[in-house]
Parts: C-alpha cells; structure tokens; sequence
C-alpha cells in the first residue's frame, strides 16, 4: 500500500467507524481501501445515486454496444 494511501486511511479510521477509499494514479491504476465490503458497495452505490443527481444525468459506467441497422 502506497505511504499516501496508508496516511489518509490512517486519518479516516480516526474520524469515521465506515469508509471506502478510491484513487486512481497518474498511470490510471486503480487503488481501493476499505473496512467493511458491504458497506463499501453501500457507500459507492449511494454516492453514484447522488453524483448522478448533482449531474442531473445518469452515469453510465459500462459503455453500451450499437447495433447496427
């Protein structure tokens, strides 16, 4: 785990019982953290729901295939 990493969950589990920590390097590796996986995917889906709200747009996570006519 990256000493950057290490340092913000350290200063989360401080502060917060639950938390789910997600970054994305500049090489676009994906890193993830978090205490309980239940409420990690809990955590995630509502944040979707209220990003996707401020956006007043769905977000679509997985591109859709066209069918070609």
């Amino acid at each position: 785990m990256s000493d950057s990493i290490q340092f913000i969950k350290h200063h989360l589990t401080e502060h917060y019982d639950n938390y789910v920590l997600v970054v994305i390097n500049s090489d676009g590796e994906l890193q993830y953290r978090y205490n309980n996986w239940m409420i990690a995917k809990m955590l995630l889906d509502r944040a979707s729901e209220q990003i996707s709200e401020e956006m007043e747009e769905e977000i679509v996570w997985e591109a859709e295939e066209e069918e070609d006519d």
